[in-house]
C-alpha cells in the first residue's frame, strides 16, 4: 500500500471517470484517521449491486469490493477526506427487510439510494449540512457531490426530482469500520449512526425542526430522526448528556454506555433491529449509571425484531422495563449480558433467546405459536411472579426448542391463599419431553392448574400447600413437600426412569411404560390415590417400582382397585386391599402384594401365567369369542364379554359394571391393552387386537 492510517496526506495520480455522463477529474487529497480518534463501530450501507464506491484506486463497482478493501469518504467534522476498511459484504434479498416491497429512491434520475440510506443534505435556506434518510429528502434539498478536484470541499446540487421505485433486484449490505461518510456514485453518504446530542425542540426522540441527533458524538448537526438502519448512541459527552424521552420508532440498536442522565419511557414501544446485527453485535446496552423511568403502562415496552442470525447482546444494566420485553424476529438471535427483569410480560415470538447464565424475572412468560424459536435458560435464576392468572403460556409448543438449565420458579414473593395460577406447556400442540421445562412452585396455598394436556419435566411443589386440579404429563421427577393435594386431574408419568419424592395425595396416578424403566419412590413417604391407580408395563417391557433406599419401604394407599401389570416390585407397603398385579415379579420386602410367577434368568418369566382376579366377584375368564370387529357405539353381548375379560385382566375398572355398551371406558381399556401389547392405540378392536385378545 502507498499509505497507512498513520500518514497524514497523500496524493494519487489523476483519475478520469464517467459519472452520470460527466467526466470528473479526481486529485485526491486523503487524510488517514487513527482508529482511536473516532469511536469504533461496524456500520452498514445498503446499496445496489451496480453502485460504485470511491477507493484509493478510484471508483469500483460493488461487485469488485471485498472485505479488507479501503474506501474513501469525507468527514465534515474535520473537513478532510478519510479512509475506512470494508469488514464484510452480505447479499440481502428484499424479503429479508420485512413485509412489503423493497423501496429505493432515484434523485434527479441519476442517484439511487435504499430508503433508509443516510445521506448528507442541506435543506433549502439552511446554514449547515445535516444527515437524513433517503426517504426524508425533499425536492429543493441539496445533495453533496464531488467536484472535479477532491482537494476542495464537496459541491451542492439541488434535488429536482424524486422517484420511488420498488423493482430493483439485488442489494448488498457493506459493513465498514468507523463512523464516517462515504462517496457513493459521487454523492456523500453516511454510515447511518445517530448520536444523542440534545438541542432539539423538545427532549423527545422524534422532535422535529431542530432534532436531538447528530452524526457524531457531541456534534449538533441536526441529523434526522433515527430509523431502522440506524445504530443509536448515548455516550453522555457534552450536549449528549441531556435528559431524553423515548419515542415510538424502530432503530437497529441502542447503546447508552457513558450516559448518566434520565431516560423517560412512556406508553410506547421501542422496536430494535433490522436484517443485520447492531454495531459491535449489540442490540441494547444500558448504562449502570443512567436513570430509567418507565411509566406504569402495559404498552411501555421493547420489541426486538432483528432477523440477523448473529447473536446480539442485550443488557438492561439492572433497569426494569414496565410493560413488556418481546423477541420477535424470524431467525433473530439475542444473548443476555446482564440480568433481565420485566415488571410484567416477557414474550418470545420468534428467534432465539439465550439467558446466558443471567437471572430473568417477569410476571408472565409467553411463547405460544408455531414459529421457530429457541429458549436457553442457563444457570441463572428464573422467576415468574404473577398470581391468579396464566403465568406461563407455551400452550402451542410446536417448533419450540428449550435448552433446560435451572428450574423456573413460580414465586410471587408472598404466600397466595386464593385464586388459580395457570401453567400451560404443549396443552394444545407440540409438547415433548425435550422441550418440557423444569418448574418449582415454592410458595402458596392457592390452586395450581396446568392446561389440559400440558407436559412438564421436573415438577417441585416443596413449600406449596394448596391444590392441584388438572391433568399433566410429567417426563421427569415429581417432588412434594407433603402439603399438596390433587383434587382432580391425572398425573401421567411418561419418562423412562423417574422419581416421586415426598408424599402426595393424587387423584389419578398413571404410568404406562413404553420401554423398560424404573419408577422410584422416596422411602418412608406415602402416595395416596383417591381415584385411579394405573401402573403398567407390557410384554417384554418391565416397569420396576423401587424405593430410593433399598430395604426401606415406600408406602402406597388407594381405596379403589388399581390396574397393575408387568411390574417388578420391591420394598413396597400397600396399606389397603391386597394388590394382585398381573404378570409381575416380587423382588422382596413387599407388604400386602400378591404375586403369581417367579423371576428367571436375566428377565422375568412366569412358570404359570395365570390371571389373577382383582376381586372375588370377578374370576379369571377365557378370551371372548368375537365374530366381528368392535368400536365405540357398538352394543351387544360380545361387547359385554369383552368388558368382563378386560376387567379380569385389570384393564377395565373393577368399579364399573360391564353393560354391553362400547363407550369411553371400554375404549380407554382397549387402548391400555393395545399399549401393553405393542399395538397402535386406536381404541378399536381390529384384526391385530382381536388376535392378541384370543392369544393372550
Amino acid at each position: 500500500m502507498f499509505y497507512s492510517f498513520r500518514q497524514i496526506v497523500h496524493k494519487i495520480s489523476i483519475l478520469i471517470i464517467l459519472i452520470g455522463g460527466v467526466f470528473v477529474f479526481l486529485y485526491p487529497h486523503v487524510q488517514a484517521v487513527e482508529a482511536g480518534e473516532i469511536p469504533f463501530s461496524h456500520k452498514e450501507l445498503t446499496i445496489a449491486k451496480n453502485h460504485t464506491l470511491l477507493t484509493p484506486e478510484g471508483y469500483k463497482n460493488i461487485g469488485n469490493i471485498h472485505a479488507g478493501d479501503e474506501i474513501i469518504g469525507y468527514d465534515f467534522t474535520i473537513h478532510t477526506y478519510i479512509t475506512n476498511t470494508v469488514k464484510r459484504l452480505d447479499i440481502v434479498p428484499a424479503e429479508k427487510y420485512g413485509q412489503g416491497p423493497f423501496i429505493y429512491y432515484l434523485f434527479n434520475g441519476q442517484y439511487k439510494f435504499y430508503k433508509n440510506q443516510s445521506v448528507w443534505v442541506k435543506s433549502n435556506g439552511a446554514r449547515s449540512e445535516r444527515i437524513t434518510h433517503a426517504f426524508e429528502v425533499q425536492i429543493g434539498d441539496h445533495l453533496y457531490v464531488m467536484s472535479s478536484d477532491l482537494t476542495q470541499a464537496p459541491q451542492e446540487i439541488t434535488v429536482q426530482s424524486i422517484e420511488e421505485l420498488t423493482t430493483e433486484p439485488g442489494w448488498v449490505d457493506v459493513i465498514i469500520s468507523g463512523n464516517h461518510s462515504y462517496i457513493l456514485d459521487g454523492v456523500l453518504v453516511h454510515n447511518a449512526s445517530r448520536y444523542w446530542v440534545g438541542g432539539g425542540s423538545s427532549n423527545s426522540w422524534n422532535a422535529t425542526g431542530n432534532t436531538n441527533w447528530g452524526s457524531a458524538s457531541n456534534t449538533q448537526d441536526n441529523a434526522s430522526i433515527p430509523g431502522s438502519s440506524d445504530d443509536v448512541f448515548f455516550d453522555g459527552v457534552g450536549t449528549g448528556a441531556s435528559t431524553s424521552s423515548v419515542s415510538a420508532m424502530t432503530i437497529r440498536s441502542l447503546n447508552m454506555t457513558g450516559f448518566s442522565n434520565f431516560l423517560v419511557h412512556g406508553a410506547i414501544t421501542l422496536s430494535i433491529g433490522d436484517a443485520t446485527a447492531g454495531a459491535n453485535n449489540n442490540a441494547l446496552i444500558f448504562s449502570s449509571t443512567m436513570t430509567y423511568i418507565a411509566v406504569s403502562s402495559l404498552d411501555c415496552g421493547f420489541s426486538f425484531v432483528s432477523t440477523s442470525t448473529t447473536p446480539q447482546n442485550v443488557n438492561f444494566a439492572g433497569k426494569n422495563p414496565f410493560g413488556f420485553v418481546s423477541f420477535n424476529g424470524e431467525g433473530g438471535n439475542w444473548k443476555l449480558t446482564g440480568n433481565l427483569g420485566v415488571t410484567h410480560s416477557l414474550i418470545l415470538t420468534k428467534g432465539t433467546l439465550n439467558a446466558n447464565g443471567f437471572n430473568v424475572s417477569a410476571e408472565t412468560f409467553s411463547s405460544s405459536n408455531s414459529n421457530t424459536r429457541t429458549l436457553t435458560i442457563g444457570s441463572g435464576t428464573w422467576t415468574i411472579s404473577g398470581n391468579s392468572t396464566t403465568l406461563y403460556d407455551v400452550s402451542n409448543a410446536t417448533n419450540f426448542t428449550l435448552n433446560r438449565g435451572s428450574a423456573i420458579n413460580f414465586d410471587p414473593g408472598f404466600s397466595i391463599s386464593s385464586g388459580t395460577r395457570t401453567i400451560n406447556h404443549g396443552s394444545t400442540a407440540g409438547g415433548t419431553e425435550s422441550n418440557a421445562p423444569d418448574i418449582n412452585i415454592p410458595i402458596g396455598s392457592d390452586a395450581i392448574a396446568f392446561g389440559s394436556g400440558s407436559s412438564l419435566h421436573n415438577i417441585n411443589f416443596t413449600g406449596f400447600s394448596g391444590t392441584f386440579n388438572s391433568p399433566v404429563t410429567v417426563f421427569g421427577d415429581w417432588t412434594s413437600g407433603g402439603g399438596l393435594t390433587t383434587n382432580a386431574g391425572t398425573v401421567t408419568f411418561a419418562g423412562t426412569n423417574q422419581s416421586i419424592l415426598g408424599s402426595t395425595v393424587f387423584y389419578n396416578l398413571v404410568k404406562q411404560a413404553s420401554s423398560t424403566g424404573t419408577l422410584t419412590f422416596q422411602s418412608g413417604t406415602t402416595q395416596t390415590v383417591t381415584n385411579n391407580l394405573i401402573l403398567q408395563g407390557a410384554p417384554n417391557i418391565v416397569l420396576s417400582l423401587r424405593s430410593s433406599t433399598s430395604g426401606s419401604r415406600w408406602n402406597i394407599s388407594t381405596s379403589t382397585t388399581p390396574m397393575l401389570s408387568y411390574l417388578d416390585v420391591k420394598d413396597s407397603n400397600n396399606s389397603g386391599t391386597a394388590f394382585t398385579p398381573f404378570a409381575s415379579t416380587d423382588s422382596g420386602n413387599n407388604l400386602n402384594w400378591k404375586f403369581a410367577g417367579s423371576r428367571g434368568g436375566s428377565g422375568i418369566s412366569f412358570s404359570t401365567p395365570s390371571l389373577v382376579a382383582v376381586s372375588p366377584s370377578v374370576p379369571p375368564l377365557s378370551p371372548p369369542a368375537l365374530s366381528r370387529y368392535l368400536g365405540p357405539t357398538d352394543n351387544g353381548s360380545d361387547v359385554k364379554s369383552l368388558q368382563q375379560y378386560l376387567q379380569s385382566l385389570n384393564f377395565f375398572p373393577a368399579t364399573v359394571t360391564p353393560n354391553g355398551h362400547y363407550g369411553p371406558i371400554t375404549k380407554a381399556a382397549i387402548k391400555a391393552f393395545q399399549k401393553a401389547h405393542g399395538i397402535r392405540q386406536t381404541g378399536n378392536v381390529g384384526p391385530l387386537t382381536k388376535k392378541a385378545l384370543e392369544d393372550f
